[in-house]
């Protein structure tokens, strides 16, 4: 082999990966050049960059519901406390006043 012809294979190598390996072995693709390569090279990481930006948006989305979800739970149970500590003084304070049954004549 000439010293060109190891390069050109090393470059080959390069541009390939390993599933094009396996593909020319098993007979599914016979020949690519240099360009083809390169171009499904290209494909590959652009489907990548597209799927790792959808798995990220989709990571978010999931997140932020996830937070909706747990900050609505804290605020329910925030109210509830705050609630719960309205009747307690609603009822220390009640013997104050009149029942309301009484004051508008039904008792």
């Amino acid at each position: 082999m000439a010293e060109g012809e190891v390069q050109d294979n090393i470059r080959k190598a390069l541009f390939r990966s390993p599933a094009v390996d396996q593909a020319q072995s098993s007979g599914i693709i016979l020949k690519m050049t240099d360009h083809q390569y390169i171009l499904v090279s290209i494909i590959r990481m652009f489907l990548y960059d597209v799927t790792d930006t959808l798995m990220s948006k989709l990571q978010i989305e999931q997140d932020v519901e996830t937070s909706v979800r747990i900050l609505h739970k804290e605020q329910h149970e925030q109210t509830l406390k705050q609630l719960r500590q309205k009747l307690k003084d609603l009822t220390k304070d009640d013997w104050r006043y009149q029942p309301v049954n009484q004051l508008i004549g039904l008792e």
